[in-house]
């Protein structure tokens, strides 16, 4: 079939600029991350400033909280794409109307099996992703090297390989959500639709990741040129300069690291938006009837 490149991205670049509820929706996800940047902050004034060994007990609670923050994120990962996936379903569907709080209710029904879909997923990931790592480490140990200048080539194709995964687990949740299957088949179909259109896959996640990194970097780095330029000139300054310098910088962070998250939670939203209706175009001519969002299942 004919896949319109251009035309997927201008719609998904349209639909994410009209429907500001999936930036929020994004960057909803990313809230327990933002707190990390504080508590870093924190800990490391901490261990430096502590006494009568009292640093060590608080590093195991800087490491559980840490861990409880992490558990957070991967929770409001899955209610964030379920929801924004759902918006993104109705509008291809002609609904002009998204409200944010109607997608927050109507994505319950859908957020178990999101759940386990994103954990399975990224879970086979990790394992695939840490056999070849350790591979390569120990060809590298055992050569002094020359296994790791060989294996550059396998490093290379690493890069399009997550992104097809990716945009593999994104067709999982909107064949998930659209066509109300469980997690099986909801995998079962994505992989049907990624193996059969696997370089139109491959092509749009190139254009939607490449494209919206070299548009967070052009926006991001003249950003951080100040904080920069702030923490090489503490290195020449006086202690009292130096910690009023180091108060500047972490200030400017506090306001550099929202808008980051800001910045992020759009690009997200677009690279979510585009795969969405990939799969959604890819997948309309194998014939099967889309099941109407009514009839979820509990």
């Amino acid at each position: 079939m004919n896949f319109d490149y251009g035309d997927t991205l201008k719609q998904a670049a349209q639909m994410t600029w009209r429907h500001k509820s999936f930036w929020v929706l994004m960057t909803l996800q990313m809230l327990p991350s933002m707190l990390m940047i504080p508590l870093f902050f924190f800990a490391l004034w901490f261990l430096e400033n502590s006494r009568n060994g009292v640093g060590g007990v608080w590093m195991v609670v800087f490491v559980l909280v840490l861990f409880l923050l992490l558990i957070a994120s991967f929770l409001l990962m899955a209610y964030s794409h379920s929801a924004t996936t759902l918006g993104v379903i109705r509008v291809d569907r002609g609904e002009e109307n998204i409200i944010f709080m109607d997608l927050l209710r109507d994505a319950l029904p859908f957020y178990g099996r999101s759940l386990g879909l994103i954990l399975s997923i990224q879970l086979t990931i990790g394992m695939v992703f840490t056999v070849i790592f350790m591979f390569i480490g120990l060809i590298s140990v055992v050569t002094m090297g020359i296994g790791a200048i060989c294996a550059q080539p396998i490093i290379l194709l690493l890069t399009p390989l997550s992104m097809l995964l990716m945009a593999f687990m994104e067709a999982a949740q909107t064949a998930l959500i659209a066509e109300n299957l469980n997690v099986l088949d909801s995998l079962k179909r994505a992989l049907q639709v990624v193996r059969e259109h696997v370089w139109k896959y491959v092509i749009i996640s190139l254009i939607a990741y490449l494209g919206t990194s070299i548009v967070t970097s052009f926006i991001s780095i003249p950003l951080t040129l100040p904080a920069v330029f702030i923490a090489m000139s503490t290195e020449s300054m006086s202690l009292s300069d130096s910690q009023t310098g180091m108060a500047v910088m972490f200030s400017m962070l506090c306001c550099f690291f929202p808008l980051i998250f800001a910045l992020s939670g759009v690009t997200q939203a677009f690279i979510k938006v585009t795969l969405g209706l990939t799969y959604l175009r890819l997948a309309r001519p194998a014939g099967e009837q889309v099941i109407a969002l009514e009839e979820q299942a509990p």
